[in-house]
């Protein structure tokens, strides 16, 4: 039961009146006892009961009713209500509800001061003389769980503005004994040792707000300043030169109050706002809007961040209750109704109502996370600020229906949650307030009773408090003697300023600043005498004592003066009578409370000061819209009162021309004008922006009323004839143009990009630079660079590229950049001259200019050959060189991708970098850096390089740049990893035997991570790099099945249906890793790929292709998977949607290069095999038309294709003789091997290779038409390629005896050409041991030199009439031997070529393209391995009709 309710009858109990009394008398002197000591608080205790406005019985003076819900209040006759609270969600979600233990504890704390005492709830923290801080509650609030959490939250609040703060137990602690540790002179309040206090800030459990878990990211949206800028330093020093009198507080206020009956729904919200409190002697207008810029930014930070924690939010639902209850608890005083507190549960524990006296002193450190504050080095401080409620609130609205339709239910759900709490015999550890859901929101639902109140007669016990306090204690401890008073001031001020405070007014004005309100009134008393001359003297400012009690917040200081008839309207330095009013510095410092005393007292509110301003227009300027609802609730038309000056300025305008945001938004929700101009013709917008409150103008924005067109006009002031509104409106673009991403938008539709460009071609370098910085914030976007183009800003631009202001430069330079993107540009900033001056800008020193001058010779380069030539013309390639050496890894990067840009298909420049040495240090970069950005653009200049460039390529690849793109490749970023394999390929140029050096130096892991990423690009390199190190090579291709590559490229097929381009590279690769040299097949990667799955899937493309060059290659890749290979064919032959018709219908498409390829797949599956030959015949079979167009094309690859086809499919080639197929096809590759262009030497010899492992009698004609000689010639050529190719066909053609007899003459005859046979056929081709045995034989046993034809020896065979061709009429061992050559070259498995003999690139281009060509290139020619004849088979020779019906039989 608590102390207050302890004289009460309880339910049951009974008791006579004097037995009653006795005990309320005593349950008062309970009470009133903890005011006791120190007998100060008593003494104030009573002074603030005297002195309040509202509630004092002493204070006579006529006032007005605060409007709102205390005016409004009209109970009726019931003697309960309901109280509907809404939910706080977040709360909610944490499962922390609302307690009635607490919500009667709050109750019967306000019910005590409120109706006993005449005192509501508030804080505020005060600076002490030694740097700690006073809790100054109103007295009646100590020792309360208001009080409570009154300091809490403000102490929260400050500290988190401050960046640093201690936990609860461990202030308490550190609370007690710091002074003493640290030695406080009681004289001055400073340390008298110097020491390092920091650390035992530390030691005592202070702790850095930024790593507070809640609050660790406050402070990451704050601009901090920077050490490096003057005009920031001088903005910090300026801020802190002030900060002692600057403070935050928070007003607690009600939105809205709705009102049914006995129902009442809160929705209570607060406010934080900077208060400053100094007059205009000391700052100006100018100086308080510098320092509210930066208050705004803390404003918002604890607005957003406050209530992250937990518990300070659960402590602010309760205040925002307690703000509801405090109007309405004096509302229900002044209708005669206080709340029943018998019915209330027990008061909560001594531990949760304790209240703090005073808080110790914050430190900050150099790594503090928060930087709003830069205190003096080694030098703690102390928190001021405070927590009011604003009594005022709207009229009393109408609830939603939903709460009149439930009306009942309402009133029943809460009384019966009630009774049922209060019915409890146990203390329980929580009491549940029952909920309801309104509108589909929870508001918890709270009962609550009255009974008559007559003061000071009703209840009993309010007689019996009310006669203690102001009978009793009034007699024991009034009047106030001068030494317990002395001592408060020395607490308050230390001794040697006490010293001063003993002076005639100096003691009045430090009690009536601090609020000590007995100290006050018992000076005035005896030091004033209650004189009005002394009441109302003023001190040097021009400040009487009304004015400090009104700037400083205390009502009942005010009151006090009142009550001696000080004039409630007195001046500021009264002689001139036109000063500012006690009303005017109330409205100027934000003093809420000071404010609605004076109002509701009378003051005037159209009184105007010297600089024709009334209290409205100072609260507007100073942004404190607590009063401006304050004075709009009395007195509506304030909102639209005009200064009395030149300006004639409205409240709105003068909150828009400070920057007050809260006072703007305040304005315009009250109805405010906002179409009104000053004098001056300014409105709203303007005013902002001359001010530059862009906070202002992004409100104004957001809001896109009609009448402020925010963009419009902001575009207008920039084609002003006044300089400043031109300089105000470009600034203010510039900061807006970033603050949100849609903006640019905006300024281009409000006709924004003509105006700038012609800021840029005025005299005034500061618009220029402005004017630049806009364009570049918005220049990014195609529409903005088109509409450059339009305003014709080339030629300005590139005249501005000679202005000596570096930012100018720097600013071109980039919009130059993004101008030159749009189709057309890059030759006009050429033609215009805009090369030169660029390139002459690269010899500036700042990096900025550099950086953005590199790029924007990128940008004019990029595809642009004209400009590449022109920029190593005037000289650009030795600056790029150079700035590869310089210590800014922003300019490496930027220099790196311009090289890529000026080098990139111009093969002058990569020389030209290559000459310069540019190439070195790229690859010196990549190894030396950490930064992956650097690294990507040097890969990128390498790929530029590299790029058809064998002397870029064999330079990189000496000076190591594998190994240094390799990195990239480990990096987990999918996007570097695709620049690194980019210019890895790059390296690896249009040679197989180089692009297998790089496929080996990438090594197969790595090749296999890139087929495992999602990306194409990596991806295309991935298959690239497979196809360069399998292809011909079985060694390979084995290592590739052992890893998971076959794995994830059938998956690839499976996942990438939608990317034609990713399923085209895996089709090719899977086909291309089943080959070896000549067509030898692979079974093991065969066995693999079958395996994995992939046969059924490439049916289902075959069948439901993304595309006929898929549907192709499809075909291709299936005739490698079952070339020569059994068990696949099988499989494949089970697929019941395969079948030959479809690869015939492809020869029918009206591409060329389709139709090429698709006779390419039908060769594969007749390559070595009867059956499929059969099963093609059986289709239909072909005719020779398809192939005519490409034997008589002008393209040698073509050529060489088409003859290869007609030779393997000469015998279902239906109109024509096989055999004049077979002599016509091998004819026209032999005459290919005399072809100017290598790669189709390389082609052609190929091609031989594969077919003298089919069929006997090809080797014969390919001796007839003279292969061997040519290529025994060409073993002698320059490229490797060549000369590989040539070596491979020779070494097949060693199976057959004649030309074996012929090669083997050739070696004898030609000193050095079986070496060279040697040398370049490689481990993966064939060659006859039987050959290679005779000349090893030759070799040992020696040849006498008369013997050797190039001596005149007789020829080793003897000339022939038919010596052109071979004998027909051979005998049958012969053949036999011959059919036992032409099997004897079984495929060889798992042997590497270093020389592989296929060339991969096309006609035009040196390096392979990695997307699949429209016309067929080399790089797509596969070769199956050779099969040896079946047992049984029939003879080569037999005759066709013969063979048809051997297929039929096996079939």
């Amino acid at each position: 039961m608590s102390t207050l309710n302890a004289g009460t009858p309880q339910p049951g109990e009974q008791m006579d009146e004097s037995q009653l009394q006795a005990k309320l008398e005593r349950a008062a002197s309970t009470y009133f006892e903890k005011f006791s000591t120190p007998a100060f608080r008593m003494q104030e205790l009573i002074g603030h009961h005297k002195n309040h406005w509202l509630l004092s019985d002493d204070f006579k003076m006529a006032y007005d009713q605060p409007v709102g819900l205390i005016k409004g209040l009209n109970p009726l006759n019931s003697n309960v209500c309901v109280l509907m609270v809404p939910e706080d969600p977040v709360l909610a979600e944490n499962k922390i509800g609302l307690d009635y233990r607490e919500v009667h504890q709050v109750i019967r704390e306000l019910t005590n001061g409120i109706y006993v005492l005449n005192q509501t709830p508030s804080i505020s923290l005060e600076a002490l003389y030694d740097q700690g801080t006073w809790c100054n509650l109103p007295p009646g609030f100590n020792d309360t769980h208001i009080g409570q959490l009154l300091i809490s939250v403000d102490y929260m609040m400050k500290s988190l503005w401050h960046g640093a703060y201690f936990p609860k137990e461990k202030r308490t602690k550190f609370n007690d004994k710091w002074r003493e540790h640290f030695q406080v002179s009681k004289q001055n309040g400073k340390p008298e040792k110097e020491k390092s206090f920091l650390s035992d800030f530390l030691s005592h459990g202070m702790v850095d707000m930024g790593k507070d878990p809640d609050y660790c990211d406050a402070y990451n949206d704050l601009q901090f300043d920077n050490d490096d800028d003057p005009d920031m330093t001088k903005e910090r020093i300026h801020f802190m030169k002030h900060v002692e009198d600057i403070c935050m507080q928070m007003t607690l206020y009600q939105k809205k109050i709705m009102h049914e009956k006995d129902i009442y729904m809160m929705e209570s919200d607060l406010m934080i706002s900077s208060i400053v409190r100094l007059l205009d002697d000391r700052i100006n207008h100018n100086d308080y809007e510098r320092v509210n810029t930066r208050l705004q930014m803390h404003e918002n930070m604890l607005r957003e961040n406050l209530t992250k924690k937990l518990d300070i939010r659960r402590q602010l639902f309760i205040l925002k209750f307690v703000s509801f209850l405090t109007p309405f608890l004096i509302g229900m005083r002044k209708r005669m109704k206080i709340p029943d507190t018998t019915r209330f549960l027990p008061d909560l524990s001594e531990d949760q109502c304790k209240t703090e006296e005073e808080l110790p002193p914050l430190m900050l450190g150099d790594d503090f996370k928060c930087k709003n504050f830069y205190p003096e080095k080694n030098k703690y401080f102390h928190l001021h600020g405070g927590i009011n409620i604003d009594f005022e609130t709207d009229e009393l609205e109408s609830p939603p229906k939903e709460v009149i339709h439930k009306y009942s239910e309402i009133m029943t759900l809460a009384e019966q949650g009630f009774l049922k709490v209060i019915s409890m015999e146990t203390i329980k550890e929580h009491y549940e307030v029952p909920k309801i859901t309104v509108d589909g929101k929870e508001y918890y639902v709270i009962f609550l009773e009255f009974e008559t109140f007559f003061n000071p007669q009703q209840p009993a016990w309010i007689k019996a408090f009310s006669t203690k306090l102001t009978i009793d204690l009034e007699r024991k401890y009034l009047p106030l003697q001068d030494t317990p008073m002395w001592d408060v001031f020395i607490k308050h001020f230390g001794k040697k300023k006490t010293g001063k405070l003993k002076a005639q007014m100096t003691g009045p004005r430090a009690a009536a600043i601090r609020g000590l309100v007995i100290i006050f009134v018992h000076m005035c008393r005896k030091t004033l005498g209650q004189q009005m001359s002394r009441l109302t003297k003023q001190d040097e400012h021009g400040l009487s004592l009304l004015h400090h009690a009104a700037m400083n917040n205390r009502p009942q200081i005010i009151v006090s003066l009142l009550r001696q008839t000080v004039d409630i309207n007195s001046r500021r330095n009264n002689i001139l009578s036109t000063g500012p009013t006690g009303l005017h510095i109330a409205a100027r410092c934000g003093a809420l409370d000071a404010a609605a005393c004076l109002l509701a007292c009378c003051a005037g509110q159209t009184l105007y000061d010297q600089d024709g301003w009334a209290p409205i227009h100072h609260a507007a300027f100073f942004d404190h819209e607590a009063i401006i609802k304050l004075m709009a609730r009395r007195n509506s038309p304030v909102i639209e009162l005009l200064t009395r000056n030149d300006i004639r300025s409205t409240p709105l305008l003068l909150a828009a021309s400070s920057g007050g945001l809260s006072a703007v938004k305040c304005l315009i929700r009250l109805g405010a004008d906002i179409s009104r101009l000053d004098a001056e013709g300014n409105g709203m917008v303007n005013l902002a922006a001359m001010r530059f409150h862009t906070n202002v103008l992004e409100y104004l924005i957001e809001w896109s009323h009609e009448k402020a067109p925010v963009w419009k006009i902001l575009v207008k002031m920039l084609t002003d004839v006044d300089l400043g509104k031109k300089d105000s409106a470009v600034k203010c673009l510039e900061v807006l143009s970033t603050s949100k991403p849609e903006h640019w938008k905006s300024i281009l539709e409000a006709g924004g990009i003509p105006a700038l460009v012609t800021l840029l071609s005025s005299e005034n370098e500061v618009l220029q630079s402005v004017a630049a910085s806009v364009i570049v914030n918005i220049s990014e976007h195609a529409s903005v660079r088109q509409a450059l183009t339009k305003a014709k800003a080339a030629p300005i631009l590139i005249q501005l590229l000679n202005s000596p202001d570096d930012n100018i430069q720097s600013r071109v330079a980039i919009i130059l950049s993004d101008i030159a993107s749009v189709e057309g540009n890059q030759s006009l900033i050429a033609e215009e001259g805009g090369i030169p001056p660029l390139i002459n800008l690269m010899d500036s020193e700042l990096e900025e200019v550099l950086i953005n001058t590199v790029n924007a010779v990128r940008v004019l380069c990029a595809g642009n050959p004209a400009n590449q030539d022109a920029v190593a013309e005037h000289g650009g390639i030795a600056f790029l060189r150079e700035f590869l050496t310089l210590d800014s890894e922003k300019l490496k990067a930027a220099t790196a991708a311009c090289i890529a840009a000026i080098s990139a298909g111009n093969k002058n420049n990569q020389d030209a970098l290559l000459e310069a040495g540019a190439l070195e240090p790229l690859v010196e970069i990549i190894n030396g850096t950490a930064n992956e950005t650097v690294r990507v653009k040097c890969a990128n200049a390498i790929e530029a390089l590299a790029q058809d460039n064998l002397a870029c390529q064999q330079t990189f690849l000496r000076i190591k740049a594998p190994t240094a793109l390799k990195k990239l490749l480990k990096n987990f970023n999918v996007s570097v990893k695709e620049h690194g394999a980019k210019a890895l390929w790059a390296l690896a140029g249009s040679t197989t035997s180089q692009q297998k050096y790089i496929a080996e130096k990438t090594s197969i892991p790595d090749i296999c991570s890139m087929l495992l990423e999602d990306t194409e690009k990596l991806l295309q390199v991935g298959c690239m790099m497979s196809i360069a190190l399998g292809r011909e090579n079985i060694e390979n291709q084995i290592k590739l099945a052992q890893t998971e590559a076959f794995n994830q490229l059938v998956r690839l097929l499976r996942t990438h249906k939608d990317s034609p381009q990713v399923i085209l590279m895996v089709i090719q690769v899977l086909g291309i890793l089943c080959v070896g040299v000549a067509y030898c097949n692979n079974k093991v990667t065969q066995r693999k790929i079958a395996e994995e799955g992939a046969i059924p899937t490439l049916v289902t493309y075959l069948n439901q292709p993304p595309s006929e060059e898929v549907q192709v290659e499809v075909a291709i890749a299936l005739g490698c998977i079952v070339l020569s290979n059994t068990r696949n064919q099988e499989l494949l032959q089970e697929e019941p949607g395969f079948n030959f018709d479809v690869l015939l219908d492809l020869l029918k498409s009206k591409s060329e290069a389709i139709r090429l390829r698709a006779g390419m797949a039908l060769t594969i599956f007749a390559f070595n095999n009867t059956p499929q030959q059969y099963a093609i015949r059986e289709a239909g079979g072909i005719m020779y038309s398809v192939f005519e167009p490409f034997l008589n094309s002008s393209i040698e690859y073509d050529v060489c294709y088409a003859a290869f086809q007609i030779v393997v499919l000469a015998r279902v080639i239906v109109d024509q003789d096989q055999v004049m197929l077979t002599a016509s096809g091998v004819t026209l590759l032999v005459k290919k091997l005399h072809s100017t262009e290598d790669n189709v030497i390389v082609l052609a010899a190929s091609l031989l290779s594969s077919l003298a492992h089919t069929r006997a009698g090809i080797p014969d004609a390919m001796v007839t038409s003279g292969a061997i000689d040519v290529l025994v010639d060409k073993l002698s050529s320059q490229n490797d390629q060549v000369r590989g190719a040539c070596a491979v066909a020779l070494g097949y053609l060693t199976f057959n005896r004649t030309a074996a007899r012929i090669l083997f003459s050739a070696c004898r005859n030609t000193p050095g050409l079986y070496k060279k046979l040697e040398e370049n056929i490689g481990k993966n081709a064939k060659i006859s041991q039987e050959f290679v045995q005779d000349f090893k034989r030759a070799k040992i046993v020696g040849l006498p030199s008369q013997c050797l034809e190039i001596n005149g020896g007789p020829p080793v065979i003897p000339p022939s009439r038919n010596s052109m061709r071979p004998m027909t009429g051979t005998s049958r061992a012969t053949t036999a031997r011959a059919v036992s050559r032409a099997k004897s070259a079984p495929g060889k498995r798992g042997q590497r070529s270093p020389n592989p003999s296929i060339v991969v690139s096309t006609p035009n281009s040196s390096r392979p393209s990695t997307a699949s060509p429209l016309r067929i290139h080399p790089s797509s020619l596969f070769r199956p391995a050779s099969s040896p004849l079946r047992k049984g088979a029939r003879s080569p020779d037999a005759t066709f009709k013969t063979r048809l019906s051997s297929w039929k039989e096996e079939i």
